[in-house]
């Protein structure tokens, strides 16, 4: 196809670009050279330059260190999995499966404490009555474990109500 195309003449931020760049150049002193010999010597990739280059260089003792580190904190804490990135603590907080089974842990000792004083708060408040000689208050039967508890806790309850019936 041949048509015409219009001609606005050049950009005029371009042209202000253009001026700029002489303006200071006249005043750092400094001229830009492109495409000249001196320009290709000052500027040419100096790597190209060697024949024989070690694509297997061996390693720092920095690089190798760090290599063993990373390899310890993932036998500690798991691999790193992208998918279980915490999104709203940060780009470079990850959760871990060993942190979530230790949360775990510590969730599931805490209810069994919890259970635990609640029932030896039930005993003594028994004794309690019992040596006043008025009845026991009632006392609730705690909770069913929650799923994934422990044992234990779900059997502290019974104990309990074992207790009070004596």
């Amino acid at each position: 196809m041949d048509y015409k195309v219009p001609n606005f003449g050049p950009d005029p931020d371009m042209v202000g670009t253009m001026e700029n760049e002489k303006i200071a150049s006249a005043m750092l002193n400094h001229g830009w050279e492109f495409n000249t010999k001196k320009s290709f010597e000052k500027w040419r990739n100096r790597a190209l330059d060697v024949q024989s280059y070690n694509f297997d260089p061996e390693l720092s003792h920095d690089v190798r260190e760090t290599e063993k580190h990373y390899k310890a904190a993932e036998s500690n804490l798991g691999a790193w999995d992208v998918e279980k990135t915490t999104a709203n603590m940060g780009y470079d907080y990850y959760e871990y499966q060993a942190d979530r089974n230790k949360q775990a842990a510590l969730d599931a000792r805490a209810r069994q404490e919890a259970a635990a004083a609640q029932s030896a708060a039930a005993e003594e408040d028994a004794a309690d009555a019992k040596a006043k000689g008025t009845a026991a208050p009632e006392v609730a039967p705690a909770a069913a474990a929650p799923e994934g508890a422990p044992a234990a806790a779900a059997e502290v309850a019974p104990a309990a109500a074992a207790k009070k019936a004596e």
